[in-house]
């Protein structure tokens, strides 16, 4: 412990290097990209409702394109396995455990993957993506989405009728007292304040 304490410094420098001199295979590169991409924009300080919502609408769309286009796992599955091989880094082979019999009773629901490309698809890629886009759709649920534009459009005074219809169910108005208010508002100055969500 003590020559880590007295090396400390020249261990950071060695591991930077080591870091800044080898690519290191990782199969989850194109999908943490995606949700860094997106959380760095929705922690701008100028970042608008509608895009917000934009954002997040569109990484689930791209997080589900990845789960259910073969190609997509195929292409980074091979990069890795290409990676592992420069690097001489042997690709370990499946292994068959059977489940214990205290917890499984019938042998007939037991299933082995043929493949450590399967394994690796069912148990990582697969897994990781579905747990990603559940943690999306728990958190911003189609319902909470479609009050946000509807909120966003109201900001901007450009509703249409279904988000006219949401902001009276949600918070107990009247549609055509909403109405004649955002009427109202429009009439009363040729640019509004709240013309742009961004101000």
């Amino acid at each position: 412990m003590s020559a880590i304490k007295q090396n400390y410094d020249v261990l950071l420098i060695a591991i930077a290097e080591i870091c800044d001199n080898t690519r290191q295979p990782d199969m989850l590169e194109p999908i943490l990209l995606l949700v860094l991409k997106v959380s760095t924009y929705l922690q701008s300080p100028g970042l608008n409702l509608l895009t917000a919502v934009n954002l997040v609408t569109s990484l689930k769309h791209s997080l589900l394109s990845l789960r259910n286009t073969e190609s997509e796992f195929q292409s980074i599955f091979k990069e890795s396995v290409n990676m592992c091989e420069i690097n001489d880094i042997q690709i370990p082979n499946v292994k068959k455990r059977k489940v214990s019999f205290k917890i499984d009773q019938s042998h007939n629901t037991q299933h082995f993957m043929n493949s450590k490309e399967q394994e690796i698809k069912i148990c990582v890629y697969l897994s990781l993506l579905d747990k990603m886009i559940n943690g999306i759709e728990v958190r911003f649920n189609q319902e909470t989405l479609t009050l946000i534009n509807g909120i966003g459009h109201l900001v901007e005074l450009e509703t249409n009728h279904g988000d006219m219809a949401n902001l009276c169910k949600t918070f107990d108005l009247k549609e055509n007292e909403l109405e004649a208010e955002i009427r109202l508002i429009k009439d009363s100055d040729p640019n509004p304040k709240g013309k742009n969500c961004d101000e």
